[in-house]
């Protein structure tokens, strides 16, 4: 968790002059895969901790750009409230023909999935254990985005046929 923070911290330092919109394009990813790849641990504690942490450092990098401006005129500018989430580090993409709202994703919005041991006594050589083991395979492929997509490219080839 160190290290993953020291990376954020230094990449929003390392941003002083750079538009909100390519400091979220750059976060998000990072903190996207960090989550993705620490939520078979179940720690939904630390990772309120690492968004508050991410949450510190955007706030004084935004005090840092507007240094003569008030504390709560930075807070308007860079941070919206949707629903009931405050304080989201968000902006308006008008690059495109629609206005779309980008925003910072929370490390603490990616759903945990937890890790399901194999049965001790189940073998994969056994015939007996065959069933158990395709409800675990089809599980774990239904769990992935790649498996969805796997699935769906099995089911447009057989309806083509």
């Amino acid at each position: 968790m160190k290290t993953f923070l020291k990376k954020v911290r230094t990449k929003i330092s390392k941003s002083g002059s750079m538009d909100q919109l390519s400091l979220i394009g750059i976060l998000n990813p990072i903190i996207k895969g960090w989550a993705n790849y620490h939520r078979s641990i179940v720690a939904k504690s630390r990772f309120d901790k690492v968004d508050h942490e991410i949450w510190l450092k955007l706030w004084s990098w935004a005090k840092r750009r507007h240094p003569k401006k008030g504390s709560r005129w930075p807070l308007r500018k860079y941070f919206t409230t949707k629903k009931l989430r405050s304080y989201r580090f968000s902006v308006n993409d008008k690059s495109k023909k629609a206005i779309v709202e980008r925003s910072l994703i929370k490390s603490s919005d990616i759903s945990i999935i937890r890790h399901i041991k194999i049965r001790g006594e189940a073998n994969v050589f056994s015939k007996q254990y065959d069933e158990y083991f395709e409800v675990r395979r089809s599980a774990k492929l239904m769990n992935s985005k790649t498996g969805i997509k796997t699935v769906l490219s099995l089911l447009k080839k057989r309806l083509l046929w």
